[in-house]
């Protein structure tokens, strides 16, 4: 509860009348405490101006009444406002329970565009010390919805790329809405603690979300086949240089890209096909041969055993004939099986006739 008392040297009424106009705008962060404490800072029990300089109004003391028991009330400083109990006051003629709050210095541009007189820097440092819980873990939750903005892939589809980024999404609404709120009701000791108590419940809860939500997305994202040749450079890198080139040339014609995760019994699959008229057999024995291990026809019987007959060809888009490919047999490795059911390759399969070349990879 808050009221204004009358004045009559004319001075101090237009004083009044310039604080309780502009007061609002140029101090929210403290209208909004006042409003916590159920006063009204439009409505002041007591304006004490102290003397009007190049358009500012400075006020020694702003006095307001709060109904309730002052030994619930805790000073603070909200920028360069002090908010404390006042010692002395006029006569209130309130029989309820309460007291007397004074608010010093103010300082009031007396003109039409005003600033906000608290500051930002203010505010951030109001949130930091008194919402300092919730901001961390608001903070900590953006610092991972961010990095899960830059660092995942469209490739699997859009749509598994927007459920991605509302399960990182969600808990920075959560804490953001504990952060708002503390802010809000942070004079309020209830409301403090309840959102407290709600704060540390959703930190609880917040490994097993990201567990659970970040696994079934991992499982999806691991049965999603990945065609598009746009993401090529996403999945081959490292290792897969020895064979695969670390760009698809840009005369190359009719590309085919396959790529999928290992999952379970399934195992990891890479292969790129193209055209390009400018290659010659003897440009890929040049850079292939000294890194193979075997080379020869795709249709010869000593092929090595790891290298599949079915899959190599397959996900690809070729016209050549089988037997007009060489490859260039750069790893073959077969299981512990015992008959090699399956294994781990790599290669480059070249046809001089149609100008295909594929590089593919293979490791179960």
């Amino acid at each position: 509860m808050g009221r204004a008392r009358k004045k009559d040297n004319k001075y101090d009424c237009d004083y009044q009348n310039a604080y309780i106009s502009l007061v609002k705008k140029q101090y929210p962060v403290t209208a909004e405490f006042l409003k916590e404490l159920g006063a009204d800072i439009e409505k002041p029990f007591e304006v004490i101006p102290l003397e009007a300089k190049d358009d500012i109004i400075y006020y020694s003391k702003i006095l307001y009444v709060v109904l309730g028991d002052k030994s619930e009330f805790k000073k603070t400083k909200i920028g360069k406002v002090k908010v404390e109990l006042a010692n002395s006051y006029p006569d209130t003629n309130i029989k309820e329970n309460h007291y007397v709050i004074k608010l010093s210095p103010i300082a009031i541009q007396n003109k039409l565009k005003v600033e906000d007189a608290e500051g930002k820097k203010e505010i951030f440092k109001t949130i930091m010390s008194k919402c300092t819980y919730q901001a961390i873990m608001f903070i900590i939750c953006g610092l991972i919805a961010l990095w899960g903005i830059l660092t995942t892939s469209l490739a699997y589809g859009i749509s598994l790329y927007l459920q991605m980024l509302l399960v990182l999404i969600i808990p920075v609404i959560v804490f953001g809405i504990a952060l708002y709120r503390k802010y809000k009701y942070r004079i309020n000791k209830n409301a403090r603690s309840n959102i407290n108590w709600f704060t540390t419940f959703a930190l609880l809860l917040l490994p097993i979300y990201y567990f659970f939500t970040l696994f079934i997305l991992g499982l999806e994202s691991a049965t999603t086949d990945v065609t598009n040749y746009k993401f090529y450079n996403d999945f081959i890198y490292g290792e897969l240089y020895e064979v695969f080139p670390k760009k698809i040339p840009k005369n190359a014609e009719n590309i085919s890209f396959y790529h999928i995760d290992p999952f379970l019994q399934g195992g990891e699959i890479n292969s790129l096909s193209y055209k390009d008229d400018s290659l010659t057999s003897s440009i890929v024995e040049e850079k292939y041969k000294s890194k193979s291990t075997w080379v020869g026809s795709a249709d010869s019987e000593e092929v090595p055993e790891a290298v599949n007959d079915y899959g190599l060809f397959s996900n690809i888009s070729i016209n050549g004939k089988k037997e007009n490919f060489i490859l260039y047999v750069n790893i073959a490795r077969c299981d512990n099986s015992g008959y090699c059911n399956h294994g781990e390759y790599m290669l480059v399969a070249y046809n001089d006739i149609t100008k295909e070349i594929i590089f593919k990879q293979e490791h179960w």
